[in-house]
């Protein structure tokens, strides 16, 4: 599990067992360990919890995945996918690390920002 990079202490924004529809705003590290439907938007480190499903687009400086995740991620500075992670959709960060058993159906822009909603470029 990542440490915030500010020392901050990271807060639960939606605990296992909770649903939620609608746009998160996270300001300062935050933990979703339930299920959401729509988009996120992270200040700071982003955790998602082994628990979690997410469908929708995450966008935030530092993203740590363990759960399941449908939906383009967008991290600023780093994205790590724990062994657990089950990702689907686009991924564009500066630095990516995946443990073995990390899954990824999607395509992955790492060293240069693209945000969630741009197309790729074709040739």
């Amino acid at each position: 599990m990542p440490e915030d990079t500010r020392g901050d202490k990271i807060q639960t924004a939606l605990p296992m067992d909770s649903e939620f529809d609608g746009v998160l705003l996270a300001a300062g590290p935050v933990r979703i360990e339930g299920s959401l439907r729509g988009e996120v938007f992270g200040s700071a480190l982003l955790e998602i919890g082994a628990a979690a499903v997410i469908e929708g687009p995450i966008e935030a400086p530092e993203i740590w995945v363990a759960g399941q995740v449908t939906g383009d991620l967008v991290a600023s500075r780093r994205l790590e996918l724990a062994a657990s992670a089950r990702v689907v959709g686009r991924i564009s960060t500066l630095r990516l690390s995946a443990a073995d058993g990390a899954q990824v159906d999607g395509s992955a822009c790492v060293g240069e920002l693209r945000k969630a909603d741009d197309e790729p470029e074709t040739p």
